[in-house]
């Protein structure tokens, strides 16, 4: 007797594990906004662009385990942005590792869920001032909808994040608004 209860409690975690659905991800988006981490970079035509903390498009893998009512999602990825030219660029750049949690409701994922932001790094190079500067890996919220066609699904995102500058300990704001596409293989 004492065997046989064992084997039910044993196979109980299976018979949960059995209707989840698993799918890969591999996708992308473009991030809006954040505090300007350089302000007025000079183009030689006269025009300016400032570098934001929270700007930036991204491509990501990864998996969501999908429980019917509810999913599971993780991703790796890598993120960038800045301002680009002919004779020069400057560049806020990180890997990005995002779990989310969501509830689904005929395909669409309303989740939350937390991103920690490796290796922020500021890379310079201008014809008037180059260089790099490294940011603390950072911790924030992510606020997200997504709606699910079976194979591919679009989304917008709303990020809480902040940046902190290693060498002066001065903060920056990367707060955004980003609208993305994932593929579900």
């Amino acid at each position: 007797m004492k065997y046989l209860f064992l084997l039910i409690l044993s196979a109980l975690p299976l018979s949960s594990y059995a209707e989840v659905k698993t799918n890969g991800i591999v996708g992308g988006g473009l991030a809006f906004g954040g505090d300007a981490i350089i302000n007025n970079i000079e183009f030689e035509d006269g025009s300016t662009d400032d570098v934001d903390a929270g700007e930036g498009f991204w491509v990501d893998v990864g998996m969501r385990f999908d429980f019917g009512a509810w999913a599971l999602k993780g991703t790796a990825g890598y993120k960038t942005g800045g301002t680009f030219a002919a004779n020069g660029d400057a560049t806020f750049s990180r890997f990005p590792l995002t779990g989310i949690a969501s509830y689904n409701n005929n395909g669409h994922y309303f989740g939350g869920g937390f991103t920690h932001e490796l290796s922020p790094t500021l890379d310079v190079d201008l014809p008037y001032a180059s260089g790099s500067a490294d940011f603390d890996d950072a911790t924030g919220l992510v606020l997200e909808y997504e709606n699910n066609y079976d194979r591919w699904a679009w989304g917008i995102r709303y990020t809480n994040i902040e940046y902190t500058h290693s060498s002066s300990g001065s903060d920056f704001d990367g707060s955004n608004i980003a609208a993305f596409a994932h593929f579900y293989f």
